[in-house]
């Protein structure tokens, strides 16, 4: 396989597409055990020459489509990524173990698995180096804090900024210091 060989997969589509060159290989996936099998073992046979796109297909990028996958995750997965954002790319288990997993106790296999659940997800990609595998990021930190920042605003608050504000100043959770770089920050916006 060359160097410009690709593996897609897209969860929008259903489908795993292997693209080389100006050929391509689609496969429709009809269930989650088929599309997990399917990648682990692409992902391995094609482990040193390959670049895998996980959220995306051709029929996507030739449409200049942005596949919006992003979905909340659960705190351990967040806690994960928070680490992974903090961290020069690539990180390893290790990484994870020693800066959140030894802190909750967690064993290295509940890492692995939530390393793993975030590779599915699309939220890190992996790679073999000898018999470690090391993990990038591909959802960018403030992309995803705007989309649960927008979530929380949009479900919990009507959509209103106010009514969070308001919510946060009934609670005391803002101090004076808070209203006065809210207003600041206000003034600024409106120019």
């Amino acid at each position: 396989m060359a160097l410009n060989t690709l593996l897609l997969f897209c969860p929008a589509h259903k489908t795993l597409e292997l693209a080389a060159g100006k050929y391509s290989i689609r496969a429709l996936l009809f269930s989650a055990s088929v599309e997990n099998l399917f990648k682990n073992l692409l992902t391995f046979i094609f482990d040193k020459c390959i670049l895998m796109i996980v959220g995306i297909c051709l029929k996507c990028l030739e449409r200049g489509e942005k596949v919006e996958s992003l979905k909340k995750l659960p705190d351990a997965e967040f806690e994960v990524m928070k680490v992974a954002w903090a961290n020069e790319p690539p990180i390893t288990t290790n990484i994870i173990m020693q800066q959140l997993g030894f802190e909750r106790e967690w064993k290295a296999q509940t890492t692995i698995s939530l390393l793993l659940r975030l590779v599915d997800r699309g939220f890190l990609r992996t790679e073999k180096k000898g018999k470690e595998r090391t993990y990038f990021p591909m959802v960018d930190k403030d992309d995803y804090l705007k989309f649960e920042t927008g979530k929380f605003i949009q479900q919990v608050h009507n959509n209103s900024f106010l009514n969070l504000v308001t919510t946060m100043y009934e609670d005391k959770a803002l101090t004076d210091e808070d209203i006065d770089e809210l207003l600041e920050w206000a003034k600024e916006r409106r120019g």
